[in-house]
């Protein structure tokens, strides 16, 4: 990682830190190892303890306890590890016949600097211990740092499924056989496979792949030598012009299809009826539109836009019959992620979520009248779900607040829940702080709600600091989008922690662009939630309202610093990348974020007519406003756009670090990166808001540029004008 100090005396205003990995991860392990043996003797009282590198549990093996917690262990207070190697239940698939439940479970190791992936199987019925089919392969990451879903699709005789793996570089299509696991390759070549089904004849599958590794080196090579042709086709803000990724616009992408045995033996190339069959039976967990069993109707999730045209506010159920126009069947819901029909092809069973909880509604299309089947209750969040031939049961990711993701099956018959797994026993057993729900409406007329998890000691009457995680609070709170900020970890340190989610959207509707006042309420609004919430928890006496934290990743971050730089309300942030709001961007973003720019009411240069409207919303153009901390934990691949507000800040000698993440994307996937992250942070709050130093030797360089920071904070401080 790249240590960049902006803020230093200049003498050492160069300071740069270059730890080559390798190098890293070895001291690391011994560190780890060492501090494993110290890890099993019982911890003192409850203060908040350090946290912990232990080398235990390398494994994904879904067992009664974790080896690296032996049952003599008394439980502690949550620590960086334990939130980073949680184990992961991803891709819950229900056999067509409604009795066995495949999922994928991935575990990130610290130790190893790696990740292990499983499939396992599991009858519904909870009476049988999950069975261990098969390795995964690969993290499949996507080009932005997402995992991506293994699509697992299932045969009609319940016997295999098919699914995606990614070994040697590529998205390859594998069998996998249940009763005697074995999994063999359907489609392993050189080039990735994009989409599948199986065929109708369930003999063979259709096969979407992309170019050979040969076609995209040549075209690549060719390139290095002679030079790229700018055409504005990349995002230059993330493309170091690497890599094939990095130019994967001006490469060849053409698709190509075939027909292949079940078995993995080539049948053919597909013909013009294999591949509409495909496009029209897709393997995809996220399905927007379907067609009833009967085939004459279809129904879809739509986005209801609101009065001024914005979009991703309300979404609907949709049907069409026979051309006619699309009909709403439903009430608007927050979110709708999924939907089937029912084998009569009269009803429609869908999950909706609301205000951070979802549940599973069924609607009478005829009627039309929706029946809830389950909740929304308990703060349950149900994803990447599942159904059987006949809808009559759901599997289903299932989250809360304050509990990892389970493998769950619905009874569509009275909401029975049946939850399958205990992925991480030894984490409920660990200290937590819970997570209390708090709703409101804010002076824009925009509802907004979020999670408050309290110091774990926390003594009523005592004021704590406070640490807002922006977006998203649906599911298991673990660090916010991205997972750089850990809930548990803060608290188990004495810090309040609200996780907050926006619940209006003022994005215009593909198409349309809107006035900048508009974009603008995109950013006031949620600032405004912000300080309704805040004022809220300072009246009641939980939180120093001086001690205020806000961090953010993505959309998050460029709200963080948006508010940094615009209100005087946040005492330290700490971001994930750049945001999107300084004229900088305009310049690196490509075409796409030109045009993105021009719908929000920014048309041509940031120093033509719409140069006071930048200056409005720009962090880098208000950076005399700005009075917190700030910590930038970027990646490789985003830090240059973060240059202009960096850069301003040192020649004003305001407090700034930059940290840059090689090898990383949007999102930061390598566990030692992960591990970072989170110490960095709990760091960089206890430094600001608690005076704490962490006494470990490896981190005496941090505190050095960290108390430089703070001199000249103070001294900024000192020199302040009333504002």
């Amino acid at each position: 990682m790249l240590f960049v100090n902006t803020s230093l005396t200049p003498a050492s205003a160069s300071y740069l830190l270059v730890t080559r990995r390798r190098f890293c991860v070895q001291i690391t392990a011994i560190f780890l190892a060492a501090v494993y043996w110290v890890s099993m003797c019982p911890p003192a009282a409850a203060e908040p303890l350090p946290d912990t590198r232990s080398v235990g549990g390398n494994s994904c093996q879904l067992t009664s306890r974790s080896p690296s917690f032996p049952e003599t262990t008394h439980t502690h207070l949550v620590w960086s590890l334990d939130l980073i190697q949680l184990r992961e239940v991803s891709d819950v698939s229900l056999s067509p016949d409604g009795r066995l439940v495949v999922f994928q479970l991935h575990r990130a190791l610290v130790g190893s600097n790696s990740l292990c992936t499983r499939w396992y199987a599991i009858r519904i019925d909870g009476r049988s211990r999950p069975k261990d089919l098969t390795g995964a392969g690969n993290p499949p990451w996507d080009e932005i740092g997402q995992w991506q879903s293994s699509k697992p699709t299932w045969s009609k005789d319940n016997d295999s499924f098919l699914h995606l793996k990614y070994e040697n570089g590529h998205y390859q299509l594998w069998r996998t056989f249940v009763a005697a696991p074995r999994s063999v390759p359907i489609f392993r070549r050189n080039r990735d496979v994009r989409s599948f089904c199986w065929g109708p004849d369930q003999h063979s599958a259709v096969v979407e792949v992309g170019p050979v590794d040969t076609e995209r080196t040549t075209a690549f090579r060719k390139l290095v030598r002679e030079g790229v042709v700018y055409d504005y086709s990349f995002n230059e803000s993330i493309a170091p012009l690497e890599t094939e990724q990095d130019l994967g616009p001006q490469l060849p992408s053409a698709s190509t299809y075939f027909v292949v045995d079940s078995n993995g033996r080539p049948i053919r190339n597909a013909n013009k009826e294999d591949v509409d069959y495909l496009k029209n039976h897709l393997s995809t967990p996220y399905q927007q539109q379907k067609a009833s069993p009967d085939g004459t109707v279809i129904a879809s999730i739509e986005d209801i836009p609101g009065p001024s045209g914005d979009r991703f506010n309300s979404f609907a159920i949709f049907v069409r019959k026979n051309g006619s126009d699309p009909r709403q069947v439903t009430s608007t819901f927050r979110t709708i992620t999924q939907l089937w029909w029912t084998s009569s092809s009269k009803e429609v069973v869908f999950v909706a979520g609301n205000n951070g909880e979802s549940g599973i509604f069924k609607v009478d299309i005829e009627e039309p009248k929706t029946q809830v089947i389950r909740g929304p209750k308990g703060e349950e969040t149900f994803y990447q779900c599942t159904a059987d031939s006949k809808t009559t049961h759901l599997a289903c990711t299932l989250e809360t607040p304050d509990s990892p993701a389970e493998a769950a099956v619905i009874s569509m018959h009275g909401g029975r829940l049946q939850v399958l797994t205990d992925a991480n026993p030894e984490y409920n057993r660990l200290i937590r702080s819970a997570a209390k729900k708090y709703e409101w409406t804010n002076r824009y007329g925009d509802s907004a709600f979020g999670y408050l998890f309290l110091p774990v000691n926390y003594v009523k009457g005592t004021r704590y600091p406070l640490i807002i995680t922006t977006y998203r609070a649906w599911g298991f709170m673990r660090g916010g989008v991205g997972d750089e900020y850990p809930v548990q970890v803060l608290a188990a340190n004495g810090f309040a922690v609200f996780v907050w989610e926006r619940t209006r959207n003022y994005e215009p509707a593909t198409g349309h662009s809107q006035e900048f006042e508009s974009t603008l309420k995109d950013w006031q609004s949620p600032v405004a939630s912000l300080q309704q919430i805040t004022e809220s928890l300072d009246n009641a006496g939980i939180i120093d309202n001086s001690k205020i934290g806000i961090t953010g990743l993505s959309w998050g971050a460029g709200l963080a610093l948006y508010a940094i730089s615009h209100v005087h309300l946040f005492s330290a942030a700490s971001v994930s990348n750049p945001g999107v709001t300084d004229p900088m961007f305009y310049y690196i973003g490509g075409t796409v974020w030109r045009e993105q720019f021009a719908r929000w009411g920014l048309p041509g240069l940031p120093t033509g007519p719409s140069a006071d409207k930048w200056r409005k919303w720009s962090t880098a153009l208000n950076s005399d406003q700005i009075t917190a901390p700030l910590l930038i934990q970027a990646s490789n691949m985003e830090y240059f756009a973060s240059l202009q507000l960096v850069t301003t800040l040192k020649m004003m000698n305001k407090p700034v670090e930059l940290i840059i993440y090689p090898g990383e994307s949007h999102i930061k996937k390598e566990p030692v990166h992960k591990l970072e992250l989170y110490t960095r942070n709990v760091d960089w709050f206890r430094f600001w808001f608690q005076d704490h130093e962490d006494p470990d030797p490896a981190k005496a360089e941090q505190y050095v540029r960290w108390r430089e920071l703070r001199r000249l904070q103070e001294k900024n401080k000192a020199g302040a004008k009333p504002n």
